[in-house]
């Protein structure tokens, strides 16, 4: 029952229905700015201030509290654990990895400036889209791709899943 529930919950967060305009919130560029600012500042605090919060996955399981049915809320509290226990903390984990392995790379965190981002534009109603920051350290140009960027009520958000390219 504990893993239909996060399928579930997981689920419902990809494929509810948004807005396509992104005026109101955290633009893709707002949202890359404050990913390299988190990187110069080795925060993992910053870098999962822009992720979604528990309050607005609760918010997008409401909106389709007809896959839960009944279990809405013993989904949304089993959610929530999962949120704190395990998400969170793998962000936090990913973040380091990536200054880790930048590290490695040659990449002087503190120095690095942002250059541009890549993304595709919005299709449909989808509630992710990979995005792609390109910033810059010693003259040199790198990637960070973050494969699940969410839009949420029309803000972009980091997803969990980020790489160095």
């Amino acid at each position: 029952m504990k893993t239909t529930i996060v399928v579930l919950a997981l689920t419902a967060v990809t494929t509810v229905a948004l807005s396509n305009r992104f005026a109101r919130g955290n633009s893709s560029e707002q949202v890359a700015r404050k990913v390299v600012i988190a990187l110069k500042k080795s925060s993992p605090e910053a870098y999962t201030a822009l992720f979604p919060t528990l309050e607005e996955f609760h918010q997008i399981m409401d909106e389709n509290s007809v896959v839960y049915g009944e279990t809405l809320n013993a989904a949304k509290e089993e959610f929530a654990n999962h949120y704190e226990n395990e998400i969170l903390p793998a962000l936090k984990e990913e973040f380091a990895r990536i200054l880790s392995e930048g590290k490695e790379k040659g990449i002087d965190w503190s120095a690095i400036s942002y250059e541009r981002i890549e993304y595709s534009k919005p299709q449909g109603n989808k509630l992710t889209r990979p995005l792609t920051i390109v910033f810059s350290s010693k003259g040199k140009e790198h990637h960070l791709q973050i494969d699940n960027a969410f839009i949420l009520h029309e803000e972009w958000r980091v997803g969990q899943s980020i790489r160095l390219m």
